[in-house]
């Protein structure tokens, strides 16, 4: 079963609610987060319990030391997605904003079974082509200004993390999905990191696709491939 949980306040949908939910290993769920209240309302001690209810924890506190509205509102978005993987489920977002300002509230996503975030990560990626990440009403959709490029920078950056290892295309696909990639964004990212002598497949499989289902791929540093 999908749910879709998007009640008028924070305090109809506490976390445990989200969690039984979640319960059986077909259900999905969609919740909306409501990161302009957390923003507003977290230094406020009264609110303190209804949020730790809403969140599933009370180790949010030290986000109130985040000055930044957009950052405060992606780290409370990110403590709430760590709080579903904690229950082996995966998990994404995407901001809602208003007339194309700052996202108002979130929409996160959460799932047993990866094909549920490749149909996620897909959405999302068409309602905001440039960075997948949020969208208005008047904006959603809509073609990026100069044909931009997706913003795959981060995950290239993400792939960097992993010099000196080896990994399969299967899991690489996990960890771009996680992250909110799709595969063509992993494909196009590798595809960089290769061209500079970063990325190397390591499998001899041989196939018309530069990156195989049953590629594994090792990681180099920049300093390794520097010349001289």
């Amino acid at each position: 079963m999908l749910w879709v949980l998007d009640p008028y306040d924070w305090e109809s949908i506490p976390f445990e609610l989200v969690a039984r939910c979640l319960n059986a290993r077909r259900d999905e769920v969609i919740v909306t987060l409501f990161t302009e209240e957390l923003h507003r309302f977290c230094s406020d001690p009264n609110k303190a319990p209804a949020i730790s209810r809403y969140l599933g924890t009370e180790e949010w506190t030290h986000l109130r030391s985040i000055r930044d509205q957009a950052e405060r509102k992606v780290a409370f978005s990110e403590m709430y997605m760590s709080r579903l993987r904690e229950m082996g489920v995966h998990a994404g977002r995407f901001g809602v904003a208003k007339r194309a300002h700052m996202p108002r509230y979130d929409l996160v996503f959460a799932t047993h079974d990866p094909a549920g975030m490749e149909c996620w990560n897909g959405a999302t990626w068409y309602l905001d082509r440039f960075a997948g990440g949020n969208a208005s009403l008047e904006v959603a959709a809509a073609p990026t200004l100069f044909d931009e490029q997706p913003m795959t920078d981060p995950l290239v950056q993400e792939l960097e993390n992993y010099v000196g290892s080896e990994l399969g295309f299967a899991r690489l696909r996990e960890l771009a999905l996680a992250k909110g990639y799709k595969e063509t964004h992993l494909r196009a990212a590798l595809t960089t990191l290769r061209s500079r002598g970063q990325a190397i497949r390591v499998d001899g499989v041989s196939t018309r696709t530069e990156w195989p289902e049953a590629s594994v791929v090792r990681f180099y540093a920049e300093t390794d491939v520097a010349p001289g």
